[in-house]
């Protein structure tokens, strides 16, 4: 081995090691979250009273403010002032949480989502080829923590960490061609958040049949649990009542990047009176125009998506693409989504790691996953730059006011999303003929079971 090879090892296995150090860092540095002035304000807690709601037998689906001064005499003014946001099988789920203190409950979810994304990373690396050794596996999750998006997660405590591992043993169940396999823990992943609907409206749409029996076989199962649990008429509550009704509160949020937010976002300004948020004043205030963008965007999208996903010649693409629509298709979006791009972003690196791109490939590629990796707070502050006076809003905090077009800056990860998918659409047909002679069949198109 030449001493510039060895040289060349050494300074990328320091590189590794700095990036590693650094998201063990950022591990540490989100763990002040459970510090007990902190803790209160994590997104977990929603999981957490709908558990206690049931051992209680209580309305689960109450305003959280509500639940929490009754089940855990919190402050109520510490809350959000809507009810749980999650679908009833969560309440089954973190069953077994609601049994431990609400501070111990949440440590132990912190600890889960590390499991969670070290159990990610293992997958991964096994896909990719590479042997999964358990430092490599170690390295790869601290390594994982220098995305800011991971850092949103694990902080606020959400269900993006679990419902990237269950995403992604469907996405390696299907490429295998066990349709029933991938399409169960692709119900799984519905019975955590509704997100991943367009997958399996395109498996219906494919005549995947097993994968979607499969599915909706484990999205009942998970229903009927809630049932039992919290009775029908708390789960026919939630979806004619509370899922329908948090949307709008947060549709024109300067965090919310969803396709559904656009028209809003365009026509109607920025502002939101629950959530801290930067306000700016619409292109063209017209109400009526953000009621039709925002109802035309989202077909737009599923119609863009599924095109290039049926055309695509191989799976990890056309899932990957499926994994883009199925996050800006959500009517909520927030930075911690962003969990789930892991799946398109590791097709993509490995698309192009083979090398023999064109530059400007590279160059697009580059900036995509540069936007990707902006932390939200950075956004937040290079928002704050062009404040040209400020409000208060309803929960008495201080808001600041920016033009029309510093407004736009928070829709830079939909912006990066949407070329995710280009690149993934790129890739494919660039390297289709290459690519078709090395892949196995059962990673080509999607089967028709």
């Amino acid at each position: 081995m030449s001493s510039f090879t060895t040289h060349r090892r050494l300074i990328s296995q320091a590189m590794i090691a700095v990036v590693a150090l650094m998201g063990l860092w950022q591990i540490f540095v989100n763990s002040f979250g459970l510090h007990p002035l902190l803790v209160r304000r994590k997104d977990f807690i929603q999981e957490y009273l709908l558990a206690k709601a049931v051992l209680t037998r209580t309305e689960p689906y109450r305003p959280l403010p509500e639940m929490a001064a009754a089940l855990l005499n919190f402050p109520p003014d510490e809350m959000i002032p809507h009810p749980a946001t999650h679908p009833p099988p969560m309440a089954v789920i973190s069953l077994p949480l609601a049994l431990l203190t609400y501070s111990q409950a949440a440590a132990v979810w912190f600890v889960l989502e590390i499991v969670f994304v070290g159990i990610s990373c293992y997958l991964l690396l096994r896909w990719w080829g590479v042997l999964p050794l358990p430092v490599r596996v170690a390295t790869a999750t601290m390594m994982a923590f220098v995305w800011s998006p991971l850092g949103d997660e694990v902080l606020v405590g959400q269900l993006n960490t679990l419902l990237l591992l269950l995403l992604l043993l469907a996405w390696l169940r299907l490429r295998n061609g066990k349709a029933a396999e991938g399409g169960a823990w692709l119900g799984g992943a519905l019975i955590v958040k509704l997100m991943a609907w367009p997958i399996v409206l395109f498996l219906l749409l494919q005549k995947n049949w097993r994968a979607v029996i499969t599915s909706g076989v484990v999205v009942v199962t998970g229903h009927l649990a809630a049932i039992l649990l919290m009775g029908w008429e708390s789960v026919i509550n939630y979806y004619l009542k509370v899922a329908p009704a948090v949307p709008p509160l947060v549709r024109a949020n300067e965090g919310n990047f969803s396709i559904w937010s656009l028209g809003w976002r365009l026509f109607e300004g920025v502002h939101c009176d629950i959530l801290y948020s930067s306000t700016a004043p619409p292109l063209i205030e017209s109400p009526g125009a953000a009621r039709v963008v925002s109802f035309l965007a989202p077909l737009v999208l599923l119609g863009v998506g599924f095109r290039l996903a049926s055309r695509a010649s191989h799976f990890d693409h056309a899932f990957s693409i499926l994994v883009c629509v199925s996050v800006l298709a959500n009517p909520i979006v927030w930075s911690h989504y962003l969990v789930i791009i892991a799946i398109p972003l590791a097709v993509a690196f490995r698309a192009l790691s083979t090398g023999g791109w064109p530059r400007r490939i590279y160059i697009v590629a580059g900036a995509i996953g540069g936007l990707l990796f902006l932390p939200r707070m950075e956004m937040l502050h290079l928002m704050a730059l062009f404040k040209v006076s400020e409000t208060v809003n309803l929960r008495r905090m201080v808001i600041p006011q920016v033009p029309f077009t510093a407004g736009l800056i928070t829709l830079i990860p939909m912006i990066a999303v949407l070329g995710l998918m280009w690149l993934l659409w790129r890739l494919d047909q660039r390297k289709t003929a290459e690519l078709s002679a090395s892949e196995p069949q059962s990673e080509m198109c999607i089967a028709v079971e």
